[in-house]
C-alpha cells in the first residue's frame, strides 16, 4: 500500500520558506504507522516539487505515483490548495482515499468547508488515528466511511509521549532543506490565550522523556545537522529547567545552534548563562502589548519591564531575539500598538521586533468573542483582522507603516521577477514569454505545459510596439484566475515611451484577484502595490523622459534594461532604478565586486539573463537563493 504524506508549504513570490517545507507532521504520522505493524509504503513530495511546482503539476506529480492513500496535513496557509489538489486527485482516481488532519481541521472545518473532497477528516493528535484508519484499509481496500470513521472512535484520546516513534531515529525524514531538524520536547501549553488554538485542544501539559531529547541531539550530532529547533510552544515551563539546560550542554557536545520559543520574563542572569551554554543562539518570544487590560481580555499575562529586564540578559550572552508584537488584539487600539512599539524602541530592542496582524483562528475563544469583542475578519483564510473596535482597516494600515518607520523595519518585502531561466533541460517552466503577435490567438498555456508550471512564474509580454499590450495582458490574468487560481504570478511588459498610467491601473485592478490568499495575508500592507495578488513590473531601456519612468515607479517596478557596463553616471536620475543586465555571455567576478558598492544595501535589484550570473551575484553578496530550487525553464509564445 503506497501512501502519500502531503505536507504544501507556506508560499510567497520569492520562495522565502523553501527552506523551511518540512512535513514533521506526516513523518509522525508514518513513523507511528510502521510502528504498528502497518505495513505500506510511506512517500513523500521532493522538496524541489513541494516548494516550487504549481498545484496542477503537484497532481501530475501525486497521480504519476499511484498512491493507494493521501495523508494530507491542513494549515491556514495551505488549505484552500490542498483541497483543490484532493479534489483533482479524486476526480482523476476516485479510488484514491484522502485522508486530512492538521490545526485547520479545527473547530468547524465541515461548515468552513462544506464540499471538501476528503472521505475523513481528524482534528487532534494523529499519532494513534490515523494507524488504525491505514490498518483498515490495508485489510480491506473497499472499506467504507462507516468503518473507518467507527475506527476512529475507538483511539485514544491521545498518546503517551514515550510511545511516539521518531520519523528522524527511524530513518523516515532527513533534515530540512535548510539544514535543520524540528523536535519536540513538550506537548500542551500552561497559557490559553484566546487568539491561539493549541492551549485550548492541548490543555495538559506532557513531556517527552529526557531520552528522546537526548537521542535526537547526539543522531543531529552525526548528522552534519545546522540547527535543533525546539518546538515547543512555551519551553521555559520545562520542569527543572536549569537541569534540562545543563543536560543539553552536555549532549551538545558538537555547539549545535539550538532554537526555541520562550517567554523571558522570568530569566535571570543564571538562566541565561544556562541557554547560552546549552547552544542556544536564538529565541522567539512573545510580548504582544504592554497594556494590562488587552492581555487581560485575551489571556495573557505580561510584564513588560521584567521582560525587556530578561531579553537584554540573553542579548548579552548573544541569545538573538524576535520578539512578537500583535496588531489589533481586542481592546487594543492603534495608538495602544504603537505604544508598545515605542516601549521596545526606548527600551533598545526595536531591532528584534516581528510584528503580526491579528489572526482569528478556528476553534479558538477568540473566534467565539469576536462578534461581542468587536473584532472583524477575513472569513476565509488567513483569518486577518480587518477592524477591532473603532479601529477600521486603513487606521491599522497607518499604524503599521508608522511602526516600520519608527523601528526601521521591513515587514512586506518587495520580491522582483527571477528573469534568467536555466537554458537546456529544465524542471518546471518559470518564464513564459508571450509575444504580441499572440494576440490572435486565445489566452493560456496548453494542459502540457500548466502541468509543468512553476508555483511562482513570470509571464513576460514582449511587445512589438512602444506601449504594453494592455488588452491581451487582462485576458491572460483572467485565464489565470479561472484556471490556475493559487498561483503566485508574476505579470511583466515592456515599453519604451511614455504611455498614459490610467492603462496600467486598469489593468492592475484587472490582474488582481482579492479573494486570493495572498490578498488576505497582506491586506493590512501599507503600500498599494504590495497588497496586490500577483506582481507586475515594466521592462524599458528609460532612454528618454527620466520623470515620466521614476513616477512610474511609484506604481510598479520599473526595471531598466542595459546591455553593457556602465549602467549609469553618477548624476543619473535613474540610479535608484532596479537593473536587468541581459548579457549571454559569463560575467568575471571581477566585475561583479566592482558593481557591489552600486548596489550596496540593494543587492537584489540587480538582475541577470543568464542562471550562472545570478548564482555567482548571489554568492559575491551573500544573497539567500532558495535551497532545492529545481531548474526552472522558459517556453517563448507562439
Amino acid at each position: 500500500m503506497r501512501v502519500v504524506y502531503l505536507q504544501l508549504p507556506v508560499l510567497d513570490f520569492g520562495y522565502d520558506y523553501a527552506a523551511a517545507d518540512h512535513p514533521l507532521a506526516g513523518g509522525y504520522l508514518a513513523a507511528s504507522a510502521l510502528a504498528n505493524a502497518v505495513k505500506h509504503e510511506p512517500i513523500f513530495l521532493p522538496q524541489a516539487l513541494s516548494s516550487f511546482a504549481s498545484t496542477r503539476a503537484l497532481v501530475r506529480e501525486i497521480l504519476s505515483l499511484e498512491p493507494h492513500v493521501v495523508v494530507a496535513t491542513l494549515y491556514l496557509w495551505n488549505v484552500d490548495r490542498t483541497i483543490r489538489v484532493a479534489r483533482a486527485l479524486k476526480e482523476s482516481n476516485p479510488r484514491i482515499w484522502l485522508l486530512a488532519g492538521g490545526p485547520e481541521a479545527a473547530g468547524d472545518f465541515q461548515d468552513r468547508f462544506p464540499h471538501h473532497p476528503f472521505d475523513l477528516v481528524h482534528c487532534g493528535e494523529g499519532e494513534q488515528v490515523f494507524p488504525l484508519l491505514l490498518g483498515e484499509i490495508s485489510k480491506d481496500p473497499e472499506v467504507n466511511r462507516e468503518k473507518l470513521a467507527a475506527a476512529k472512535e475507538r483511539a485514544r484520546p491521545a498518546m503517551a509521549l514515550d510511545e511516539i516513534p521518531s520519523p528522524y531515529l527511524m530513518g523516515l525524514l532527513p533534515q530540512a532543506p535548510d539544514g535543520s531538524i524540528w523536535v519536540e520536547t513538550m506537548r500542551g501549553c500552561p497559557y490559553h490565550c484566546a487568539y491561539c488554538y493549541y492551549g485550548k485542544s492541548l490543555q495538559e501539559l506532557r513531556w517527552f522523556p529526557a531520552q528522546w531529547v537526548k537521542n535526537h541531539v547526539l543522531w543531529a550530532s552525526g548528522k552534519g545537522v545546522k540547527e535543533i529547533y525546539f518546538l515547543d510552544p512555551s519551553f521555559q515551563v520545562t520542569p527543572g529547567l536549569a537541569q534540562r539546560l545543563e543536560e543539553l550542554a552536555r549532549w551538545n557536545a558538537l555547539s549545535i545552534p539550538l532554537h526555541t520559543e520562550a517567554r523571558v520574563d522570568r530569566v535571570d542572569s543564571t538562566l541565561a548563562d544556562g541557554f547560552k551554554k546549552a547552544g542556544f543562539r536564538s529565541l522567539e518570544t512573545g510580548l504582544q502589548s504592554i497594556h494590562s487590560h488587552v492581555l487581560r481580555k485575551v489571556g495573557r499575562p505580561g510584564r513588560p519591564l521584567a521582560f525587556a529586564k530578561g531579553a537584554h540578559l540573553l542579548l548579552e550572552r548573544g541569545v538573538q531575539l524576535q520578539i512578537d508584537v500583535i496588531l489589533g488584539l481586542p481592546g487594543d487600539t492603534s495608538r495602544g500598538f504603537l505604544e508598545t512599539v515605542d516601549f521596545l524602541g526606548e527600551q533598545g530592542l526595536g531591532e528584534h521586533v516581528t510584528i503580526f496582524p491579528l489572526l482569528v483562528l478556528p476553534g479558538t475563544r477568540l473566534k467565539e468573542r469576536a462578534p461581542y469583542w468587536g473584532v472583524k475578519y477575513r472569513p476565509s483564510p488567513p483569518y486577518q483582522v480587518e477592524a477591532v473596535g473603532e479601529t477600521g482597516i486603513e487606521e491599522l494600515r497607518n499604524a503599521l507603516e508608522q511602526a516600520e518607520r519608527r523601528l526601521d523595519l521591513g515587514l512586506y518585502p518587495l520580491h522582483l521577477p527571477d528573469l534568467s531561466p536555466s537554458e537546456g533541460p529544465f524542471d518546471l517552466i518559470g518564464l513564459v514569454e508571450i509575444h504580441e503577435q499572440q494576440g490572435g490567438s486565445l489566452p493560456g498555456l496548453a494542459p502540457e505545459l500548466m502541468d509543468s508550471l512553476a508555483q511562482s512564474p513570470v509571464f513576460l509580454f514582449r511587445s512589438g510596439s512602444h506601449e504594453p499590450p494592455w488588452s491581451l495582458m487582462s485576458q491572460w490574468g483572467q485565464w489565470q484566475k479561472k484556471f490556475l487560481p493559487d498561483l503566485l504570478p508574476f505579470w511583466g511588459m515592456e515599453a519604451q515611451r511614455r504611455f498614459p498610467s490610467r492603462n496600467l491601473e486598469k489593468l492592475l485592478k484587472e490582474l488582481h484577484d482579492p479573494g486570493s490568499y495572498q490578498a488576505g495575508l497582506w491586506s493590512l500592507c501599507p503600500d498599494d502595490y504590495l497588497r496586490l495578488s500577483c506582481r507586475p513590473f515594466l521592462l524599458s531601456r528609460c532612454d528618454e523622459d527620466p520623470a515620466f519612468w521614476l513616477e512610474l515607479d511609484q506604481l510598479i517596478p520599473v526595471i531598466r534594461v542595459v546591455h553593457q557596463m556602465p549602467f549609469f553616471q553618477d548624476r543619473d536620475p535613474l540610479r535608484k532604478l532596479p537593473v536587468l543586465w541581459e548579457t549571454p555571455r559569463l560575467i568575471s567576478r571581477k566585475i561583479l565586486q566592482a558593481l557591489q558598492p552600486l548596489f550596496q544595501g540593494r543587492e537584489e535589484e540587480l538582475l541577470f539573463s543568464r542562471k550562472e550570473n545570478t548564482i555567482a551575484w548571489a554568492a559575491i553578496t551573500g544573497i539567500s537563493l532558495p535551497p532545492g530550487k529545481p531548474r526552472m525553464g522558459r517556453v517563448r509564445l507562439p
